[in-house]
Protein backbone atom coordinates (compact mmCIF):
# COMPACT_ATOMS: atom_id res chain seq x y z
CA UNK A 1 0.00 0.00 0.00
CA UNK A 2 0.94 3.85 -0.85
CA UNK A 3 0.33 6.90 0.80
CA UNK A 4 0.39 9.65 -1.78
CA UNK A 5 0.56 13.67 -1.87
CA UNK A 6 4.29 14.67 -0.94
CA UNK A 7 4.18 12.53 1.68
CA UNK A 8 4.76 9.42 0.07
CA UNK A 9 4.90 6.14 1.49
CA UNK A 10 5.73 3.04 0.29
CA UNK A 11 4.93 -0.09 2.14
CA UNK A 12 6.61 -3.36 1.72
CA UNK A 13 4.40 -5.74 -0.18
CA UNK A 14 7.15 -8.12 -2.32
CA UNK A 15 9.66 -10.81 -0.06
CA UNK A 16 12.41 -9.71 -2.81
CA UNK A 17 15.11 -8.34 -0.39
CA UNK A 18 16.13 -5.76 -2.93
CA UNK A 19 12.83 -4.55 -3.74
CA UNK A 20 12.31 -4.24 0.20
CA UNK A 21 15.43 -1.76 0.65
CA UNK A 22 14.41 0.38 -2.75
CA UNK A 23 10.62 0.63 -0.69
CA UNK A 24 12.87 1.92 2.83
CA UNK A 25 14.64 4.17 1.35
CA UNK A 26 12.16 6.03 -0.63
CA UNK A 27 10.33 6.49 2.64
CA UNK A 28 13.25 7.87 4.23
CA UNK A 29 13.60 10.57 1.47
CA UNK A 30 16.86 8.54 0.09
CA UNK A 31 15.54 9.15 -3.36
CA UNK A 32 18.95 8.85 -5.01
CA UNK A 33 20.24 5.37 -3.68
CA UNK A 34 16.75 3.88 -4.07
CA UNK A 35 17.29 4.71 -7.75
CA UNK A 36 20.99 3.29 -7.33
CA UNK A 37 19.40 0.15 -6.55
CA UNK A 38 16.86 -0.33 -8.39
CA UNK A 39 18.52 0.27 -12.12
CA UNK A 40 21.94 -2.16 -10.92
CA UNK A 41 18.91 -4.96 -11.22
CA UNK A 42 19.41 -7.24 -13.76
CA UNK A 43 17.04 -7.18 -16.74
CA UNK A 44 14.62 -10.35 -16.01
CA UNK A 45 13.81 -8.56 -12.57
CA UNK A 46 12.03 -5.42 -14.36
CA UNK A 47 8.78 -6.79 -13.59
CA UNK A 48 5.58 -5.17 -12.32
CA UNK A 49 7.28 -3.78 -8.63
CA UNK A 50 10.30 -2.54 -10.43
CA UNK A 51 8.49 -0.59 -12.68
CA UNK A 52 5.90 0.98 -9.76
CA UNK A 53 9.16 1.47 -7.88
CA UNK A 54 10.56 3.61 -10.47
CA UNK A 55 7.13 5.47 -10.55
CA UNK A 56 7.58 6.09 -7.02
CA UNK A 57 11.04 7.72 -7.51
CA UNK A 58 9.89 10.01 -10.35
CA UNK A 59 7.25 11.05 -8.35
CA UNK A 60 9.25 12.06 -5.34
CA UNK A 61 11.33 13.98 -7.48
CA UNK A 62 7.88 15.76 -9.43
CA UNK A 63 8.07 13.79 -12.69
CA UNK A 64 5.00 12.76 -12.92
CA UNK A 65 4.24 12.15 -16.91
CA UNK A 66 7.76 9.38 -16.38
CA UNK A 67 6.01 8.30 -12.84
CA UNK A 68 2.48 8.14 -14.51
CA UNK A 69 4.08 5.94 -18.03
CA UNK A 70 6.25 3.95 -14.95
CA UNK A 71 2.73 3.28 -12.81
CA UNK A 72 0.71 2.64 -16.31
CA UNK A 73 3.82 -0.45 -16.81
CA UNK A 74 3.01 -1.56 -13.30
CA UNK A 75 -0.53 -1.80 -13.99
CA UNK A 76 -0.55 -3.81 -17.29
CA UNK A 77 2.07 -6.34 -16.16
CA UNK A 78 -0.17 -6.83 -12.97
CA UNK A 79 -3.61 -5.42 -13.23
CA UNK A 80 -5.04 -6.93 -10.21
CA UNK A 81 -2.64 -5.05 -7.66
CA UNK A 82 -4.04 -2.49 -5.46
CA UNK A 83 -1.44 -0.56 -4.94
CA UNK A 84 0.01 0.19 -8.35
CA UNK A 85 -3.76 0.78 -9.58
CA UNK A 86 -4.24 3.31 -6.54
CA UNK A 87 -0.97 4.93 -7.05
CA UNK A 88 -1.89 5.32 -10.96
CA UNK A 89 -5.20 6.92 -9.96
CA UNK A 90 -4.05 9.07 -7.41
CA UNK A 91 -1.32 10.42 -10.17
CA UNK A 92 -4.49 11.01 -12.76
CA UNK A 93 -6.57 12.54 -10.24
CA UNK A 94 -3.36 14.88 -9.55
CA UNK A 95 -2.73 16.05 -12.82
CA UNK A 96 -6.11 16.20 -14.57
CA UNK A 97 -5.48 19.31 -14.68
CA UNK A 98 -2.51 19.77 -16.18
CA UNK A 99 -2.47 21.47 -19.29
CA UNK A 100 -5.91 22.60 -19.67
CA UNK A 101 -4.88 26.01 -20.31
CA UNK A 102 -3.90 25.82 -23.33
CA UNK A 103 -5.08 25.90 -26.54
CA UNK A 104 -4.92 23.93 -29.56
CA UNK A 105 -2.69 24.61 -32.60
CA UNK A 106 -4.17 24.59 -35.90
CA UNK A 107 -3.03 24.51 -39.87
CA UNK A 108 -4.91 27.92 -40.17
CA UNK A 109 -2.67 29.52 -37.10
CA UNK A 110 0.30 31.47 -38.04
CA UNK A 111 3.91 30.63 -36.60
CA UNK A 112 6.34 33.41 -35.24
Amino acid sequence: MIAYGDNIQVFCGNSNPQFAEVRRLINNNEIQRAEEILRSMPANMQNAEWFFLLGCILFKRGYFVDAQKMYDRACSMDPYNQEYRAARDQLYGRTAGYGSGYRQTTNNDQAC
